[in-house]
This record gives C-alpha cells, structure tokens and sequence, in this order.
C-alpha cells in the first residue's frame, strides 16, 4: 500500500468524469446529479466561488502534470466531494460554449421548480378552449426558452432569428398538441375508469412528445443553417460544421420525444391508488397527491431523457464535411474523430 493510500488519499482530475459518460446509466446518474433542484437556489455569488474553486484546481493540476507526467493530485474524499458538487453546480449555471451564466429558468437544476407550477396549472385549470391555449403557450415557452438557453452558443442568433423560431416552435407545439388532443376527444369522451386513464395518458404522450420534439427543432434551426464549432481531441476549435449542427439538433429533439415517456407515471399510480381505495377524498389532498407524482415523474425524466446521447459527442470527420477529412493533429497523424457541444 502507497503511502498516499495509507493517509486515505485519492489520485484525482477533474479531467475524470464522475460517472462513465460512455454508457446510459452513468449519464443517466450525471444528469440526475445536475438537475437538483437544491442547486437552482445557489446565488450568482456561490457559484462564481465554486467555479473559481475548479479553476484553482485546473491550476494545480496543470502544474503537477508537468512536473511528474500526471495531473492526479491525492486529495481527501471530503476534498473530492467538494470538488464534485463544485463540477455539478457549474456545469447547470455556466454556459460551456460562452463561459457565461445560463438564465435560472434555463438551468437544468430549475427544472422541477419550474414545472410544477406548470403541472399544477394543467390540473386545477378547467378544460376549456382558453385555459387550455394558455396553459400550452405557458409551457411551450418554458421549452422554447429551455431549447435556446441551453443551444449550441457557436452560432449566433439574431433576435430577429430568436423571434421567428420562438413564435414557429411556440405556434407548431401548441396546435400539434392541440390536434391531438381533439383527435382522441372522441374516444376519451365515451371512456371510463381504467381505459379514461390510459387514453388520457396516450393522448398526453403524444401532444407533449410531437410537440417538444417540434419546439427543440425550430428553436434551434439557425444552427442548422450556421453550423456549429466542432473541435479536435484536444479541444481546439477546427471549424463550423452544419453536418454536426444537424447531429446536435436531431439528437436534441429526439431527447424531448423521450422526455415525454415519464407522463405515464402519474397516472398509473393514481390508477392504483384509486383500486387500493386509498384515494383521498378531499380535494386539496387529492391535488397535492397528484402534484406529489407529477414532482416525481419530471424529477425521473430530464435524466431519463438527457441521458439518452452525451452531452459533448463525438463524430468522425470523414462524416463532415470535406474540409474536415485531411485535418491532422500535432504529431502529423490524420484526425478520425472530432467533438462538438450537442447542447441539452
């Protein structure tokens, strides 16, 4: 046993990421990490300090990478948790492309604050053709908001781009969602008990799921016509790619039909509950058991969805563009791959 072993130390980078970004699972657990909502209630103030804490620690490990070859540094658990909650609360307040703060309603740790009163919206308000047009322009703005907060920032948006792909995702999302809804009416109508629940449930799916996928897209369609920065294994910036705008965007979009699977959540819980006869009969405890549930569903989802494609991806450069195919890297070797920000 080393002596750094035998004093309860740990060779640490913050090049190493807490959990294996290669697999499901560990971007799973990441995401999940990120969307704390304890973290939304960090000021400005901490966050700066913590994000001053990392670059100190860049520092030292730059610094002790040239003097030994390795930038580990053996530090305490205590120190590494540290070090972690520090990573977690940077990484959902600080913009990765711009180095600045992301709008709190933007941040992936707002996430559930911001829902909920969203969801309890959808549930208290009557189900009529008002309240339901602004209920979805209330959460189709959120999601557009979401979409362009945490966008790939390489390419720059006019407001002029800003507005027209606001009010085309906000438009298309609420009438898709609109439609579908009138198209299953028929049969929600005539249904009841179990059937009333799975038919909601399925109409709910698919507004939510068509149309989040429509607002991620149109939100962040300059990007499409812009391309976006793709950088070498090293991080340096080696051009604008619209082949890997396309990637980002699509695999953003998918996320958002994913997002949508956790609704089936609630609903079959409450279905349960009401068969067990444990159903409260009061109104104010029926609604906050039904807030309870969907708290519980949005919390599952952002990881559940985010999780699916990692947030910095990977593309080989023969799949861009043909300015990309004979770049070579510092020792003369041809690049094979190259990375890009997908965005969130």
């Amino acid at each position: 046993m080393s002596a750094t072993q035998k004093a309860g130390l740990i060779p640490f980078t913050l090049e190493e990421p807490e959990f294996d970004q290669n697999t499901y699972f560990g971007r799973f657990r990441a995401f999940q990490k990120t969307s704390n909502p304890v973290f939304a209630f960090f000021t400005n103030t901490k966050i700066d300090a913590l994000r001053q804490l990392l670059e100190d620690q860049k520092k030292r490990e730059e610094i002790q990478l040239q003097e030994t070859g390795d930038r580990r540094i053996p530090l305490s658990r205590k120190e590494i948790k540290t070090l972690r909650t520090a990573q977690t609360v940077v990484s959902t307040a600080i913009h990765p492309d711009t180095g600045e703060f992301i709008p709190w309603v933007c941040r992936l740790s707002s996430f559930l604050p911001c829902n909920i009163p969203i969801a309890f919206g959808f549930i208290i308000a009557a189900p009529t053709p008002f309240n339901t047009i602004f209920w979805q322009w209330i959460n189709q703005t959120y999601n557009a908001l979401m979409n362009y907060g945490n966008r790939n920032a390489t390419s720059p948006y006019t407001t002029s781009d800003i507005m027209q792909s606001y009010l085309v995702a906000v438009g298309s999302s609420i009438g898709v969602a609109l439609g579908v809804r009138r198209l299953l009416s028929g049969y929600s109508s005539k249904a009841v008990g179990a059937r009333l629940i799975v038919l909601n449930s399925i109409s709910s799916f698919f507004a939510c799921s068509t149309a989040g996928y429509l607002n991620a897209f149109f939100m962040r369609k300059t990007e499409l016509k812009k391309g976006i920065d793709v950088m070498d294994p090293d991080g340096k910036v080696v051009g604008k790619s619209q082949i890997a705008a396309k990637k980002a965007v699509q695999q953003t979009a998918n996320s958002r039909f994913f997002l949508a699977f956790p609704i089936f959540f609630p609903p079959t819980m409450l279905y349960l509950i009401e068969k067990q006869g444990k159903m409260p009969k009061n109104y104010y405890l029926k609604t906050l058991l039904e807030v309870s549930l969907i708290s519980c569903e949005l919390y599952i989802a952002v990881p559940f969805a985010i999780g699916v494609y990692p947030q910095t991806a990977t593309i080989r450069s023969k799949d861009l563009e043909a300015e990309f195919f004979e770049l070579k890297d510092a020792q003369g070797s041809i690049i094979q791959e190259l990375v890009f920000n997908k965005g969130l």
